[in-house]
C-alpha cells in the first residue's frame, strides 16, 4: 500500500517546468547527477528536476548563480563538502578549490575536520570565499563556527540552511511544538535550527554585511508574492566581509 501511495504521489504531483536559464545552467554543468524530487512550496508539493547535492531543490542552483561572476582562480573552501557537493564547483572551473568534512573522503585538496576542535586548521584570510551548504543545522554550536568562517574568509561567506519559519514549518509547530526538519525523528542529524534573524544579528554584531537572502524556490521560477520566508524550504545567505 505504501509503495502504491508513493507512486501515486509521484504521478500526480504538479511538475515545475524547466526554465531556459536553468537549462543553460545544467548544460554548463553537464555530467552532474540530476534527480526528480519533490519540493514543498508553501503548503503544496510539487516535482522538480534538480542537481543531486544533498540539499533541497534550488539550493545548489542558487549558489551556482551567486558564484557565476567569481574569477576561476578564487580560493574557495567547501566546508562540509559531503561526497558530491564539491563536484559542481569543479565543474564551474574553480582551480583553487579546497574541500573539508568531518568524514574522511580523502583525495587531493581535502582536509578532514576534527569535530572536537573549536578552531579550524586554516590560516587567517586563507580563502577568498567560504561555502557551507546545509551544514550549520548539523552542529551544536553554529555561531562558533561562523566566527571561524569570518576568520578564514577574505571576502565572502555563503551559507545555506533549512528555513524554519516557512508556512509548512509553522503548521507543524502549531500542531506539535516542533519545527520542520527538527522533529524528534530528525534529532539524530538536525541539531540547531538557524533563524534568519539570528544570521542578520550575527552579521551586524561582527561587522559583516548580509548582502542578500535568497529562497531556494526563486531560481525555480516560483513566485511568492513578496513573502520568501513563507515559501522557501531553504535560505541562502550571501555575506561579505
Amino acid at each position: 500500500m505504501n509503495a502504491i501511495k508513493k507512486l501515486a504521489k509521484k504521478i500526480f504531483l504538479p511538475k515545475i517546468p524547466m526554465l531556459p536559464e536553468r537549462e543553460a545552467m545544467y548544460k554548463k554543468l553537464e555530467g552532474m547527477p540530476l534527480v526528480e524530487r519533490s519540493l514543498r512550496y508553501g503548503t503544496e508539493l510539487k516535482r522538480v528536476n534538480c542537481l543531486d547535492m544533498e540539499a533541497a531543490p534550488g539550493v545548489t542552483e542558487t549558489v551556482v548563480k551567486l558564484l557565476e561572476s567569481v574569477n576561476s582562480d578564487a580560493a574557495i573552501l567547501d566546508y562540509g563538502c559531503g561526497q558530491h557537493q564539491s563536484l559542481y564547483l569543479k565543474k564551474m572551473g574553480f582551480q583553487n578549490l579546497h574541500s573539508c568534512d568531518v568524514l574522511n573522503f580523502s583525495g587531493p585538496n581535502f582536509t578532514r575536520i576534527d569535530p572536537a576542535s573549536r578552531a579550524l586548521p586554516f590560516a587567517d584570510r586563507q580563502f577568498d570565499i567560504v561555502i557551507a551548504s546545509e551544514l550549520l543545522e548539523h552542529i551544536w554550536s553554529p555561531w562558533l563556527l561562523m566566527e571561524e568562517f569570518k576568520r578564514i574568509a577574505g571576502r565572502r561567506i555563503i551559507i545555506t540552511t533549512p528555513n524554519v519559519v516557512s508556512l509548512q514549518s509553522k503548521k507543524i509547530f502549531s500542531a506539535s511544538g516542533y519545527l520542520q526538519w527538527f522533529e524528534p525523528k530528525d534529532f539524530f542529524y538536525h541539531l540547531s535550527p538557524v533563524f534568519h534573524w539570528q544570521m542578520e544579528e550575527f552579521c551586524k554584531r561582527h561587522g559583516l554585511k548580509l548582502v542578500s537572502t535568497h529562497g531556494n524556490h526563486t531560481v525555480l521560477g516560483l513566485t511568492d508574492n513578496g513573502r520568501p520566508l513563507d515559501y522557501a524550504e531553504a535560505l541562502i545567505f550571501d555575506i561579505t566581509l
